[in-house]
């Protein structure tokens, strides 16, 4: 199954609508063995027609699926049975606690946290030290990050956009508070945590 085969809608309203459906498993995997699509539309707020479009290329018998294999599909078709290495860029109050909620899923291995101020280099979040923004492009390249998340001032956010636009990265989770356009190879999430 490949995404554009499960709905014919945007990639984003997709992915929004799996991760609920897919939260929504992980709280009853274990629980129960099959799931019905009343059931997904209470504990989603999805309407159940939607759920059937959606999910009308999984496995089912059109009243319920069984909650095991629809949690490990949804969670493959989101890419989160692989992990991604990732950087912050960022070691202010919300880049050290985007690494600590790292630090807890599985899917996101952190290995560098960048800053460029002087007082947080050398800082030590947990098991990882904060590295001097300079070193970040050797960093991306040399480790083949895939993501890059910025949680840097918008004074710093163009610098670290040139240096990792020409990289390996392949997404840019951004809440730096200025929007960055994505490129033909970098995906880019900009996120406005005052809206």
């Amino acid at each position: 199954i490949n995404l554009k085969e499960i709905i014919n809608d945007t990639p984003e309203n997709l992915v929004i609508k799996l991760s609920k459906y897919y939260k929504y498993l992980m709280g009853i995997l274990g629980v129960a063995d099959r799931v019905t699509i009343e059931e997904l539309s209470i504990g989603t707020g999805i309407s159940s027609s939607i759920i059937r479009q959606d999910l009308h290329s999984f496995d089912n018998d059109s009243f319920s699926y069984e909650v095991k294999y629809l949690y490990n599909e949804i969670r493959r078709v989101l890419g989160l049975d692989s992990t991604y290495k990732a950087v912050i860029i960022g070691a202010g109050n919300l880049g050290q606690a985007i690494y600590k909620y790292c630090c807890k899923i599985h899917y996101i291995s952190i290995k560098g946290i960048f800053d460029v101020d002087p007082k947080k280099i050398g800082l030590r979040i947990n098991n990882c030290e904060v590295c001097d923004f300079t070193y970040l492009k050797d960093i991306v390249n040399n480790y083949n990050i895939d993501i890059a998340i910025i949680c840097a001032s918008e004074e710093v956010v163009n610098i670290m956009y040139r240096i990792l636009k020409d990289s390996t990265i392949r997404g840019i989770w951004n809440f730096s508070g200025i929007d960055i356009k994505c490129t033909n190879r970098t995906v880019v999430e900009n996120v406005c945590l005052s809206e």
